[in-house]
């Protein structure tokens, strides 16, 4: 395929690599000479030096004839007009990454469709779902995450003592935005109806929103007694924000050191249920004053990568486990990922290298996006952009679509939010579908919103 990647930073440059090592043709726009000197004693590409606001400069990157444009920088405004201005100019595809302000302001405005966008990547949005994927207990181990962190996907085994056992899923009554989306019963793997009568030892794939999780495992499984998790974070950056986001008082305890007073005050009047301490956490005095040996999980998720390590040496030495920190830089990931057991750190997550895994998810010449593949590619999580005008599935209720057999709708992405859709919620444009389909039914699922790609 023909690529285009603007922005040699961190995740460009991994992106870049990945990308070329698949064979694609690739080209890149940077405007620091330094950077584009390296990157061409190093990766085999094309550089063309300067801004992707330039439409001089995107033309002679090949925009009018690229299937992707995936605009990396740092800065969100240059991102959003380099890939509307690639858009304009042909290319099919387009990716912008953002950071927290403007994902933040497009729950009120669709920045997707003012800018012809396709899809928004944050690299810290992302890091803080691994984090809190991590940290989370529920009573079932998540397998995956979609759409920024709110859908979930877990496995649970039913019990011979689960309440579930002999029931129906409709007799069952679960939590709306949750749903069943595969039972394996043996070697038979299928996607189950209302009607569907549960039994002991079969393997249930559950999809959905977090709290319809949390609700529909306890009702699979039963009641278990789940203490608020104490949890300390050190740093308030993008990924500290993100990471809060995902937690309420209900879950947690949360203390959280931030070495910037301007920014504990931010915190205070976002997140008052946040006990907020001023300070530096690689100073052992002020842990031990904290009682952050206490804590039941230490998370390190500043901009400084010496800082994280160094906070979480100290956790770990007070007997905190487990601790995960954030790194940026890509040797330091390396390093630490080898050694990080020896030192007391269990997690160690890197924005560049889940935001390299996220987009090459959208590096595909077909009409959707697979983002989970089930056991031996039985099924599948695919999504689909909806981007045609016009549409008889437009303003359609979910439950007047003639659904094909062995295919689920499990949520609906759209720039203010994502939903688990209930029968009433209607199919618009520019909606990102997640579907469950079963391989053998993904042809006819494709059919069916064929004239809304």
């Amino acid at each position: 395929m023909k690529i285009i990647v603007c922005g040699l930073g961190e995740v460009g440059t991994h992106l870049s690599d990945l990308l070329v090592r698949e064979g694609h043709e690739l080209t890149v726009i940077e405007q620091d000479p330094q950077r584009c000197a390296a990157f061409e004693q190093s990766v085999d590409a094309r550089v063309v030096r300067g801004s992707g606001t330039n439409v001089v400069t995107l033309k002679n990157a090949g925009a009018p004839s690229a299937d992707i444009l995936l605009a990396l920088t740092s800065v969100d405004e240059v991102n959003l007009i380099t890939a509307s201005l690639a858009r304009a100019l042909g290319t099919r595809r387009v990716i912008a990454r953002n950071h927290s302000v403007l994902q933040h302001e497009q729950s009120i405005f669709n920045f997707a469709e003012h800018f012809g966008i396709d899809y928004f990547v944050s690299p810290e949005r992302l890091a803080a779902a691994a984090l809190a994927k991590e940290i989370r207990s529920p009573l079932a181990p998540i397998i995956d995450q979609f759409a920024r962190g709110t859908i979930e996907v877990v496995a649970v085994k039913l019990k011979e003592k689960s309440k579930a056992v002999g029931q129906t899923l409709l007799e069952l009554n679960l939590p709306p935005r949750m749903r069943v989306g595969i039972l394996q019963r043996q070697d038979e793997i299928s996607i189950p109806r209302a009607d569907t009568t549960l039994a002991a030892g079969d393997e249930l794939v559950l999809i959905g929103s977090p709290d319809g999780i949390k609700q529909g495992v306890v009702l699979l499984q039963g009641e278990e007694k789940q203490k608020r998790r104490r949890i300390v974070l050190y740093g308030a950056g993008d990924v500290g924000y993100g990471v809060l986001d995902y937690f309420s008082a209900f879950e947690v305890n949360m203390k959280v050191i931030e070495p910037d007073l301007d920014e504990c005050e931010r915190l205070n009047q976002l997140y008052p249920w946040v006990s907020v301490v001023h300070g530096e956490a690689i100073h052992t005095q002020l842990l031990l004053e904290e009682n952050v040996m206490e804590a039941d999980v230490f998370v390190a998720a500043t901009r400084d990568d010496e800082n994280n390590v160094m906070s979480c040496l100290q956790a770990a030495k007070l007997g905190i486990r487990p601790c995960m920190l954030v790194i940026h830089r890509p040797d330091y990931a390396g390093i630490l990922s080898d050694i990080g057991d020896l030192l007391g750190i269990q997690s160690i997550v890197s924005p560049r290298l889940v935001a390299g895994n996220e987009l090459m998810r959208y590096v595909t010449d077909q009409p959707f996006l697979v983002l989970w593949e089930h056991r031996a590619n039985t099924a599948q999580m695919i999504q689909l952009r909806l981007q045609a005008d016009a549409s008889p599935l437009y303003d359609t209720k979910v439950r007047d679509i003639k659904w094909p057999d062995g295919v689920l709708l499990i949520g609906i992405d759209r720039a203010d939010g994502t939903i688990v859709p209930s029968a009433e919620d209607e199919i618009r444009r520019h909606d990102s579908l997640l579907l469950l389909t079963l391989h053998s039914s993904r042809d006819a699922v494709l059919e069916l919103f064929r004239s809304s790609l």
